[in-house]
């Protein structure tokens, strides 16, 4: 029997992909938790894990108390059958290197922020938020958590 060796190459800069937030957020026990809590909040669609403004900004606010660092935010509008993304509402705090500063309270604040300020409201389709003309539906939020500190 011969040994077969794999060699993956991996590039330096991986291209943010939905199977990635997927992965993680289906696993991930806040987001269990509130979709238990708040059903009617919380829509499935292409295999993430999307809450609405007031429950994403319960689950950081619970990641924070559970020292869990918040990796990154996505806003989009659903509709019944499409899903919009706010190209403009990106946020990765994956790559964020911060001396002196702990991970999981600076994200966390940094998503709320977010969440209780510029991202409150829906955002407005057109080129400010680099958004479809013709988006619409339900504004949503998916939120990646990391899965250890």
């Amino acid at each position: 029997m011969t040994a077969v060796r794999v060699r993956w190459r991996v590039p330096r800069r991986l291209p943010a992909t939905r199977w990635t937030v997927s992965c993680l957020a289906a696993m991930h026990p806040l987001l269990q938790d509130a979709e238990r809590r708040h059903p009617e909040s919380v829509v499935h669609r292409g295999g993430e894990i999307f809450l609405s403004v007031g429950v994403a900004t319960e689950v950081v606010s619970d990641a924070q108390r559970q020292h869990i660092p918040v990796l990154g935010l996505e806003a989009v509008l659903i509709s019944d059958a499409d899903t919009f993304p706010a190209l403009s509402r990106i946020a990765d705090f994956s790559r964020t290197t911060r001396h002196g500063t702990d991970l999981a309270d600076w994200s966390a604040a940094q998503a709320l922020s977010l969440l209780n300020g510029a991202w409150k409201q829906p955002p407005i389709p057109g080129e400010q938020e680099q958004l479809a003309f013709d988006a619409h539906g339900r504004y949503m939020v998916a939120i990646v958590l990391s899965s250890v500190e």
